[in-house]
């Protein structure tokens, strides 16, 4: 496995400190960090004591999107001069390609001087291969197969999608996001050891970053992932409120759109659920999706084209204002209130016209037990969730597999009569 050693220059050279943080009896000489992804992360600093000994080095590191934060004591030998290191073990963690870690220190000496560093970030990246990389101030694409033919489709199908939908929402990134590609599933399941060997992709939107599987040449898994996934991060981006989750509905319906084309096989699908009077309640897919397979193909359906009645009807001006308010709002938010004070009808009244729109029949059964969100990374079509992250996502299935599901509800209610459930 090949090291990576990134020198970094002297901080007070780089950093030009809060005056309140400086402390000229303590001075950083060297600091570096050494990349040796999956396995390991190690943290090197050598420190100066100008008047004394230095008698206390701490490092304080987090994942962007954490809300907590790792503090570590670092082993030393006090003395005029100190060199110290850190190593932290990632193999048997979910920390991904590309992680964006932020640190800082804080380093006392014998007589009560303290230097704080400002917090700083180190991208944990993969270095065991020899990526490519365009970017712009919004984002930037990593790949290695393919060439640069491939790279420029993938980062101009990013670019598109993320300039599309900034401009119909009215949004814009808080920080930028970064597109990981790898040219095989081998690959891809070597970053992530602890990983399930089905999933092909996951996106960590509170990191900014989505790291996919993607051939030199699959033109139809890129056109359709990309905006995908450039949808989910923008819309973390947009909503994240540590009071307040947006309904998953919201989040994958618009991810599905937002792939630039008429799924006609969700819209079949809906099509003969409301026909039957089958269709998920609302409850069912504003928290968490089912764990039943034909269950959650249906969630991804009925979200999509929720979504679609949404923006075709009322607009993507509306859309936009409506999840700005998730991202301001309070502990107390209301969130038909706030839809009904933006949209100007009830979404009771929302769903019975988008009920009238798919030709419903009767009432949506009720569930015996409404799911919980629960708290995993967003995945990407065609994978399964695993793993930790603050906004949490979901299951989504592969357009090659609806069919299929299709041909199999249809044979079952053939074969057992009207009003089989999914």
């Amino acid at each position: 496995m090949r090291r990576v050693l990134l020198p970094l220059l002297l901080l007070s050279l780089v950093i030009p400190f809060p005056t309140a943080a400086q402390e000229p009896s303590i001075r950083i000489v060297s600091e570096e960090m050494e990349n040796r992804f999956p396995v390991e992360l190690l943290f090197h600093i050598e420190v100066e004591g100008q008047a004394t000994e230095i008698a206390r080095i701490k490092l304080f590191y987090r994942l962007r999107g954490s809300e907590s934060e790792t503090q570590v004591p670092l082993d030393l030998t006090p003395g005029p001069r100190v060199r110290a290191s850190y190593r932290w073990y990632t193999e048997h963690l979910t920390v991904p390609p590309g992680a964006p870690i932020l640190y800082r220190w804080e380093i006392r000496d014998r007589a009560g001087h303290v230097l704080k560093t400002e917090e700083r970030t180190f991208y944990y990246d993969d270095v065991r291969f020899d990526w490519q990389t365009r970017s712009d101030e919004s984002l930037t694409v990593f790949w290695y197969a393919g060439g640069e033919p491939f790279g420029a489709e993938l980062y101009e199908k990013a670019r598109s999608s993320l300039t599309t939908l900034e401009a119909g929402l009215g949004a814009h990134l808080d920080f930028p996001i970064r597109i990981v590609v790898y040219g095989s599933e081998e690959d891809f399941r070597s970053a992530f050891p602890r990983m399930k060997d089905w999933v092909g992709g996951r996106a960590f939107p509170a990191m900014g970053l989505t790291v996919q599987t993607i051939a030199p040449g699959d033109e139809e898994y890129l056109a359709r992932v990309i905006p995908h996934e450039i949808a989910h991060l923008l819309f973390f981006q947009l909503t994240d409120n540590p009071y307040v989750t947006p309904p998953s509905w919201l989040d994958e319906g618009l991810a599905v759109y937002s792939e630039g084309r008429t799924n006609a096989y969700y819209d079949l699908l809906v099509s003969l659920a409301a026909a039957e009077g089958t269709l998920l309640p609302i409850e069912f897919i504003v928290g968490g999706f089912p764990a039943d397979y034909e269950r959650a193909v249906l969630a991804y359906a009925q979200s999509y084209s929720m979504v679609r009645f949404l923006i075709e009807q009322y607009g993507w001006a509306k859309l936009g204002e409506y999840l700005r308010a998730f991202k301001t709002a309070g502990v107390r938010f209301d969130r038909e209130r706030a839809f009904q004070e933006i949209y100007g009808l009830s979404f009771e009244e929302f769903l019975q016209a988008w009920h009238d729109h798919v030709g419903l029949r009767g009432t949506p059964e009720v569930p015996t037990a409404v799911p919980t969100r629960t708290a995993t990374a967003v995945p990407t079509p065609g994978t399964t969730p695993a793993g930790d992250e603050k906004r949490p996502g979901l299951p989504c299935f592969g357009l090659a597999l609806v069919p299929f599901s299709i041909a199999v509800v249809w044979w079952r209610r053939k074969g057992e009569g009207r009003g089989a459930r999914l």
